[in-house]
């Protein structure tokens, strides 16, 4: 996904938090939406990009990156966070 640069970073987190609510599967619903329920305002830019980006991936492949803890290594940030709610 391309951010426009001149996108602000309140802008970012509110197309985050709505694209974690709203996929095509309602596991990665549950489990994405925790992620900015809790730590979005704590996420830094490029933290913040790399999650949108995360979030263009398809369900299928997220939930099957999550589920097998194969999850490729530029998005382990974003993993070890699924997975300590999961806790």
């Amino acid at each position: 996904m391309k951010i426009i640069h001149s996108t602000t970073m309140q802008t970012k987190k509110k197309m985050a938090i709505y694209k974690s609510r709203h996929r095509g599967c309602k596991e990665n619903d549950v489990l994405l939406s925790k992620i900015t329920t809790d730590d979005i305002n704590q996420m830094n830019e490029t933290e913040v990009n790399l999650f949108l980006d995360f979030l263009e991936k398809d369900d299928s492949q997220i939930y099957s990156w999550i589920s097998t803890q194969s999850t490729p290594e530029m998005y382990q940030f974003i993993a070890s966070k699924i997975e300590n709610k999961q806790k």
